[in-house]
């Protein structure tokens, strides 16, 4: 049987020009099939489509993540007693100039991180309660449970709040140092009746350095302090100024009165019975502690003072 090599050839030959129109080796229209047209046009269209959805997403992005529109432009703040509320917002101001993932802004109230946040308020504030609420969409609302202050301590030319339990709670701003004043904290004590915080005032001579959140005595050392002007009262018609301590290891504390003379007390012992036997040895020596420096009760059997 003879074989039919033109035939072959033409076989050979259609089949290359369907293999090539397949993968598109013929750009030229005029070589395209109306069936390749459709399925080249079909082939635009699925770009557009994708190009102009991918062009939706990212002005999508743009608006909900960078775009002003969700940018936090009212901050509310409830709750605050002792926290000055300009004080507070600045704290807040500071976090929204700051961004998430070095791209994206914290003043965006969509992305804004708040676990940052409450963070940073608590490097700042010791607070019972702290709630942040975002409301769409550009508002947000802190609601601040503070806790009460029972003392202020000086450490150095700071001034902090501390709680019942010794726990320092914050510092205290210039304003509420010297309320309408200009100048700055004073070196030692302040004058007589310069300054009433409405809490009682402790003095750390040595001027150590404590953080916020740390405490600045045991709870029963802090309580027998601030706790000496209600047992000087009930036993004395004197009235306490300030206390100091030497250093945050120190086991006694002065009790400075009104007229500035002071009583050393030690901290490991009954802080009622040495108070007494001061009220006792100044009645039976006849003594007006306005005319001496100090009175030191810390020993059992003896009082010093000069």
């Amino acid at each position: 049987m003879r074989k039919d090599y033109k035939a072959a050839f033409r076989f050979r030959k259609h089949k290359l020009r369907d293999h090539r129109r397949r993968v598109g080796i013929y750009k030229n229209p005029l070589f395209q099939s109306k069936k390749d047209k459709i399925a080249a046009l079909k082939k635009i269209r699925k770009k557009i489509i994708f190009f102009g959805i991918l062009f939706l997403v990212l002005v999508a992005v743009y608006f909900l993540l960078i775009g002003p529109y969700f940018y936090i432009s009212e901050v509310k703040v409830d709750g605050l007693t002792t926290i000055k509320s300009d004080d507070f917002k600045t704290v807040v101001d500071d976090f929204l100039k700051t961004r998430r993932l070095l791209v994206f802004p914290n003043q965006n109230i969509l992305i804004a991180n708040m676990s940052k946040l409450e963070r940073e308020i608590g490097e700042r504030y010791v607070v019972d309660g702290l709630k942040i609420k975002r409301k769409l969409p550009n508002k947000l609302e802190i609601s601040v449970e503070e806790r009460s202050a029972k003392a202020v301590i000086s450490m150095g030319s700071e001034y902090f709040f501390v709680d019942s339990q010794g726990i320092i709670l914050r510092r205290l701003s210039l304003d509420e140092i010297y309320p309408g004043l200009s100048f700055g904290p004073f070196a030692e004590e302040p004058a007589a009746g310069e300054v009433n915080f409405q809490v009682s005032l402790i003095y750390i001579e040595s001027g150590e350095r404590l953080d916020i959140g740390e405490n600045f005595l045991t709870n029963e050392q802090f309580n027998d302090i601030i706790g000496a002007q209600e047992i000087l009262t009930r036993y004395t018609s004197y009235q306490v100024k300030f206390y100091k301590i030497k250093d945050l290891a120190s086991t006694w504390f002065k009790l400075v009165a009104d007229e500035g003379w002071e009583i050393h007390i030690s901290l490991e012992k009954n802080i009622q019975t040495q108070i007494v036997k001061f009220n006792t040895f100044v009645k039976e020596q006849g003594l007006n502690p306005a005319d001496y420096d100090y009175f030191n009760v810390r020993f059992e059997d003896h009082v010093y003072y000069k």
